[in-house]
């Protein structure tokens, strides 16, 4: 049986997860955020409150550029205090669900070239929010999750 999900039940759905996270995280306090990410990253962040920031960083960042838009430097963002991680959630939340809504519904499908750090990708709007954007918050939420539980 094929799944056909919607843009808006797969954000409903993240919404959902971040919303446990959270309230699993204030349970524990801002102390929870130093707590190690998992022996599997690649070391660029080894802490649940880093990994964090990287993840709303990350859709800031994609909804920026499939706007072309300049990039934001998230870096000033503190990974040790949970009430301001999750007001960047927030905001990256809200700016990705004002994009969905005002997207162009015949862009979806055109792909486009972006730069990526060092790297050009080619991929289409939808690509980017749903496949990339989604595939990495519930790989990094997880990554993260093994650190909080």
């Amino acid at each position: 049986m094929p799944a056909n999900l919607s843009l808006d039940e797969l954000i409903q759905y993240t919404d959902w997860e971040r919303q446990r996270w959270f309230d699993r995280l204030r349970q524990s306090g801002d102390h929870a955020l130093t707590f190690t990410a998992g022996p599997n990253g690649d070391g660029r962040f080894d802490r649940v409150g880093d990994l964090m920031r990287h993840i709303f960083s990350a859709e800031k960042r994609y909804i920026e550029r499939l706007s072309g838009l300049p990039l934001s430097d998230t870096s000033a963002i503190p990974t040790d205090r949970l009430d301001t991680l999750l007001q960047f959630s927030c905001e990256s939340r809200k700016n990705l669900r004002e994009f969905v809504a005002s997207f162009p519904a015949n862009e979806w499908d055109v792909p486009k070239e972006f730069l990526v750090l060092d790297y050009k990708t080619t991929a289409t709007p939808r690509k980017i929010v749903v496949g990339r954007r989604f595939r990495q918050a519930s790989l990094t939420q997880a990554r993260a999750r093994s650190g909080v539980q």
